[in-house]
């Protein structure tokens, strides 16, 4: 665990620093995601992977599950990166060209078992489609920049320029591309936006302004259209420094949609599969929930309610949760979640209470 603790030290310092080289222009902060690896520790009483929006880099330090037969409360952490986001030459451009990829992000959590013994696991987050996202050029970001913002003559010369040097339209002219922007040719969408781009990273404006509108998009598109599946894997050790490892292992796949019906709602719908080898490694069959998640509030605080309902492959009962609770942003990048769940299966009713503290690095105040 200590070592684990070191890497995500070591980590964090470095990402931190290459977002003080970059702009860390896309973050915003909505509700911290929960990563597959996390998920698949089952330290919490559903299933559901909540998605949110692209960030640089995310941790969940706690994720506590209070378990209601032994009282004791699991020594677990897990971190969450978009690797590709660091590369020192990306610009909106190539991020548009490559949403997908740009979009992946990787995790890895521990959990410290009751017994002694470790868990870790692995896993993949992939994002297919995001309102949300200001990065991505056909959310309208860049337009309400430009929209409250006049950039200079001679700058809006220098963004022609450079998009005309990178022949991106070969055949077409650097006075047919100022025109196009100038007069906002609806014909021409890839156009503008190439010259939005490079404005506004060289044209400039008060920090203010810019955060008026990044706040103002939070606000109003932290419950947009989302969709984002994820795959993880995990294995057992006897110790912490992770050399005996166990044949029983796990693995998990989930994919979960989000939409709205008003600017204060969310609605959730998630199907998860996960499975697990015995203890001469042979794979069981595996369990399948489904669970729909409501929130209502707004970005920095909201409450929600979960319905989920399980099917245990191996000792084929069913089982059903309802958890309701709270969504709160304590400070800029933490946030919290607290949540009761009443889980019913097998003849008894269990009462899980959960809390967990999660940490993104902060929407820059960079452009």
């Amino acid at each position: 665990m200590k070592r684990i603790i070191l890497i995500v030290f070591v980590l964090s310092i470095t990402i931190q620093t290459n977002a003080q080289i970059k702009s860390g222009w896309g973050n915003l902060d909505y509700a911290v995601p929960e990563s597959p690896a996390f998920k698949l520790l089952g330290t919490q009483p559903t299933n559901l992977l909540r998605p949110t929006s692209l960030r640089d880099i995310s941790l969940g330090v706690g994720n506590y599950l209070i378990n209601d037969n032994s009282g004791i409360i699991p020594k677990n952490l897990s971190i969450e990166i978009a690797p590709t986001l660091f590369s020192p030459n990306l610009n909106l451009n190539k991020y548009n060209k490559n949403k997908f990829l740009y979009r992946t992000k990787l995790s890895i959590g521990t959990l410290a078992n009751q017994n002694g013994s470790y868990q870790i696991a692995g896993g993949i987050n992939f994002t297919l489609i995001d309102k949300s996202d200001k990065r991505d050029l056909k959310n309208d970001f860049v337009k309400n920049i430009l929209i409250n913002h006049k950039a200079s003559h001679e700058n809006i010369l220098k963004a022609v320029d450079l998009v005309f040097k990178s022949n991106m339209f070969p055949n077409t002219s650097k006075l047919e591309i100022k025109n196009a922007y100038e007069q906002s040719d609806s014909t021409k969408k890839q156009i503008i936006n190439a010259v939005a781009t490079e404005l506004i990273k060289i044209d400039t404006f008060s920090v203010t302004d810019h955060d008026t509108l990044r706040n103002s998009w939070a606000k109003d598109n932290w419950n947009a259209t989302i969709w984002q599946a994820g795959i993880g894997t995990k294995a057992n050790f006897k110790d912490s420094i992770f050399k005996d490892i166990t044949k029983k292992a796990g693995y998990g796949i989930w994919s979960t949609f989000g939409t709205h019906f008003c600017k204060y709602d969310q609605l959730l719908i998630g199907l998860s599969v996960l499975g697990s080898s015995d203890t001469t490694g042979s794979l069981e069959k595996p369990d399948a929930s489904l669970g729909v998640r409501y929130y209502y509030g707004v970005n920095e605080i909201k409450g929600f309610l979960e319905l989920e309902g399980k099917i245990a492959s191996q000792t084929n009962d069913n089982f059903y949760t309802i958890k309701f609770g709270t969504e709160i942003r304590l400070e800029k990048g933490y946030w919290a979640d607290l949540g009761f769940a009443f889980r019913n299966g097998s003849g008894e009713t269990v009462f899980y209470p959960s809390f967990s503290i999660k940490y993104s690095l902060p929407d820059s105040e960079k452009k």
